[in-house]
């Protein structure tokens, strides 16, 4: 049995590849066991149990699963389903909006087949309600619509000057339909009311899946006998309860890329870096500066809407270990921006193996060589689809089954495309962690099939009938410095931008690229003819993913900075999972009518007071509160508050008699608190030790 003093953290992380967990301690954060499973696209909860299974299997015997006081996730679900647009139903009401701001809401583009109403009410910028709100109307609607939907969402003009048309909304919706309400006062203080309103719908179409995944983590604790609280990562690196974020899911948009930075940091111990993270499908790409992580002001962009959600600001481009390889018509390399099984992976099986082979004897060139395709297992029922995507599905099994074999049109290649795309099927072809086989630095799979996918590709695209074990080589050494060049150029031109206190950065021309210096510094020139090349990175590359060791050593050369790659760098993301603090902020509008007084717009009511003091005691007194109580709420047991003052005063004047609007934001900041152990008189509050 484990000591009193053994609290286990399982940190759990789902990225487009692979869905890493880990178990750490929380005393000294050291990593005792993890583990990675193939991430289930179909059933992200699939995955997460398969990496949970794996991680609680490799524990060691000195500790116990009572020993695991919290669990921690960072997922893709947000950001996958609002990229594909994938979202719930919605009804959306737009309450006091005229017609052009619900078309400039974007909202009947970027959601799933919404239902739109424009309702009477709202509220002007001094908070006073122009219109009285309709209520009948919206007990109409929900009565004739509430079985179509699967939630609401509540958008009324200037609600974050006065929310009660919302609020009242809410209530009505309440009383006559279950569904989920997600009102736009709720996630953001910010103006902007068609931006808000999307913000508002968006998150509304997360909620029935976030609660989803929720429910099979949940599921999947209970069947390990886990009993501790689940937290998520949310965009900005901060961490929520579970039971938070399913009314707030949108929170969660670029929770993995969040995690990947705090855990690069927890890892490294450095304050000062550009962080690369290289998965399976994408490369993200950060700064963080005096151990602040940098969070996107105007709002994290994400299936091309800008939203009003805050989070980290980090560039993400598609390169990654499992990057599909193509040669394009000018005869140079292509990686991605599609994701494929690694051939090496899929020829572990003899019949694979055998058809590589005949593929490269045959005395035709077979477009597609190389490529195979099969059936995800538990994909959703097909009666809806179209008829060709149905012949494709029916063709395929859970054995890979050659692409050539099911696109017979470009028709058909299309209906492939759209079902691998929703994740009914998955692709296998050649990848960077093939040629890495190839060149001998990786050796978990078959470096026979590699090879062969290899030489399909030269023939398929280059004309070469029966490519030698040197053109075979070589083209993998193209593919690896197609890599290196790909994200060296990324890193160059995020330092080349960023800025710290000293040293400005630069934003190029549209015309500009930074070329040709930098792309010249990308594939690895110092010399050219008489002149010499020398530009340097002069802050750290902290490199974390499966795949880095093989890539950044030289890509650290090639731009003249410091590569470090910290022990236990290929599931760092799952280690940021458990190392975030919970931080809760509420801001509180104080404004000046017309009357002379000061109008404090709390979150639920109006307060005109007479003097500036007064106004400010009660604003800092209600958005503390407020904070705390969300901060509790959030999974923390006590939090320490800050404020911190806004203030447009009037020109030429100074002093509080001269403030015509201030905002009062105050930001509780704790610690997840884990349970104690019913079994053991354990610490209920021990030190994390990843700050």
């Amino acid at each position: 049995m484990a000591a009193p003093s053994s609290n286990l953290y399982l940190g759990i992380d789902t990225g487009g590849t692979f869905t890493d967990a880990v178990i750490i301690k929380a005393d000294d954060s050291s990593i005792i066991c993890s583990n990675k499973a193939l991430t289930t696209r179909y059933d992200l909860g699939v995955g997460l149990e398969n990496a949970m299974r794996g991680v609680i299997q490799e524990l060691p015997a000195e500790f116990d699963l009572s020993d695991i006081k919290m669990v921690s996730i960072s997922t893709t679900l947000a950001t996958n389903a609002l990229v594909e647009g994938d979202g719930g139903r919605v009804c959306a009401l737009f309450i006091g909006y005229e017609p052009a701001m619900v078309s400039k809401s974007l909202i009947s583009q970027k959601l799933n087949d919404p239902i739109t109403f424009s309702i009477r009410g709202g509220h002007d910028s001094m908070a006073r309600e122009i219109t009285p709100l309709n209520e009948f109307e919206i007990e109409k609607i929900v009565r004739e619509h509430g079985r179509e939907v699967d939630a609401f969402s509540v958008s009324a003009q200037f609600s974050v000057r006065n929310p009660l048309h919302e609020l009242k909304a809410k209530e009505i919706i309440n009383n006559n339909c279950d569904k989920p309400i997600t009102c736009g006062h709720e996630l953001t203080s910010a103006l902007d009311a068609p931006r808000r309103a999307l913000t508002t719908a968006l998150n509304a179409s997360l909620i029935p899946k976030i609660r989803s995944l929720i429910d099979a983590v949940n599921n999947c604790l209970q069947e390990l006998g886990i009993t501790a609280p689940l937290m998520v990562v949310k965009g900005d690196g901060t961490v929520v309860a579970a039971e938070v974020v399913q009314q707030r899911p949108i929170e969660t948009i670029l929770s993995g890329p969040a995690a990947s930075m705090i855990g690069a940091q927890a890892l490294s111990g450095k304050k000062n870096f550009i962080l690369s993270d290289m998965g399976g499908t994408t490369t993200d790409i950060g700064v963080l500066l005096a151990g602040r992580v940098k969070l996107n002001d105007e709002g994290a962009i994400v299936g091309g809407a800008r939203t009003m959600v805050q989070a980290i600001d980090l560039r993400t481009f598609a390169l990654g270990g499992d990057s599909l390889v193509d040669i394009d018509r000018d005869d140079r390399i292509q990686l991605g921006p599609r994701r494929a099984i690694p051939i090496s992976l899929t020829g572990r099986d003899d019949d694979t193996r055998k058809e590589l082979t005949k593929q490269l004897g045959s005395s035709d060139t077979v477009p597609f060589s190389g490529w195979f395709a099969t059936l995800q297992r538990n994909h959703p029922a097909t009666q809806h689809l179209d008829p060709r995507k149905r012949e494709i599905l029916t063709a395929l099994s859970d054995h890979p089954r050659p692409v050539d074999h099911l696109i017979v049109s470009p028709g058909h290649r299309r209906h492939f495309n759209e079902l691998c795309r929703a994740g009914y099927t998955s692709l296998s072809g050649f990848t960077p962690t093939d040629a890495l086989h190839v060149l001998g630095e990786f050796h978990a799979w078959s470096s026979e099939a590699a090879a062969l996918g290899a030489a399909l590709i030269l023939r398929w695209r280059r004309g070469i009938k029966r490519p030698t074990a040197a053109q075979i080589e070589a083209f993998c050494h193209e593919v690896r410095n197609a890599v290196q060049v790909k994200a060296s150029l990324a890193l160059m031109q995020l330092a080349l931008q960023s800025t710290d206190v000293r040293r400005p950065g630069i934003t190029f021309d549209k015309k500009e690229t930074g070329e040709p210096f930098t792309s010249l510094t990308a594939q690895g020139y110092r010399r050219i003819g008489l002149a010499t090349v020398d530009i340097r990175l002069n802050t750290p590359i902290v490199a974390v993913g499966a795949p880095v060791k093989a890539f950044y050593p030289e890509i650290g050369r090639r731009l003249g900075g410091k590569v470090i790659s910290p022990e236990h760098f290929d599931v760092a993301n799952a280690v940021g999972a458990v190392s975030g603090l919970i931080i809760q902020s509420c801001e509180i509008l104080i404004s000046r009518p017309d009357n002379g007084s000061y109008r404090v717009h709390l979150t639920d009511r109006l307060r005109d007071l007479d003097s500036w003091q007064q106004a400010l005691n009660l604003a800092k007194q209600h958005a503390s509160a407020q904070a705390e109580g969300n901060a509790r709420q959030a999974g923390a047991a006590t939090a320490k508050v800050e404020y911190s003052i806004r203030k447009i005063h009037l020109p030429g004047t100074r002093g509080d008699e001269g403030i015509i609007e201030a905002v009062i934001r105050a930001e509780a900041i704790g610690r997840p608190t884990p349970v104690a152990s019913s079994l053991k008189t354990a610490n209920t509050d021990p030190p994390l030790g990843l700050h």
